[in-house]
């Protein structure tokens, strides 16, 4: 798991003074197809109570990419790993970082759970956006860990 790209912390500062609106009207200007837009996205383990409706503050961090590949496919079509053998990737989590787990659709199995979560939170992450299914959703609240499921077809992901 690595930052797809190089970033400075000035630049993640600059960043954070403008709101998801100005983000995504730069992005349509650059020809970004989607502008950045995430349908369907839902923050299931927040840190407030369920009775409270403050807003969450705003995260801005370098990403690092998760892509999962079928368990009965070659990974021909997909680039290659960058996961070293025997490694887990829940541990190659950098500080400061947001993972994006992609799951393939039509897997029934979670990519992320309590134990997953947990540990990344021990490595100082700052949360997770999940396309795809979760689990151990109490464990999840629990482990403070900023995580927000992308639904991306209509049943049900958390399983």
């Amino acid at each position: 798991m690595s930052s797809s790209s190089q970033y400075s912390p000035k630049a993640l500062e600059i960043l954070r003074r403008y709101g998801a609106c100005d983000i995504s009207d730069a992005l349509l200007k650059l020809k970004v197809p989607g502008a950045g837009f995430l349908p369907d996205l839902i923050q299931y383990c927040d840190q407030l109570s369920q009775d409270t409706y403050k807003l969450q503050p705003i995260i801005v961090a370098p990403a690092s990419t998760v892509l999962f590949i079928p368990k009965n496919d070659s990974g021909s079509a997909y680039p290659p790993s960058n996961i070293p053998a025997g490694e887990h990737w829940v541990d190659l989590t950098q500080p400061g970082t947001i993972a994006i787990l992609s799951q393939p659709e039509g897997q029934r199995n979670a990519v992320l759970g309590g134990i997953m979560a947990l540990r990344m939170k021990k490595l100082s992450a700052l949360g997770v956006v999940v396309h795809g299914r979760i689990r151990d959703i109490e464990e999840l609240k629990a482990s403070n860990l900023m995580v927000c499921q992308y639904m991306f077809f209509s049943s049900s992901l958390i399983t």
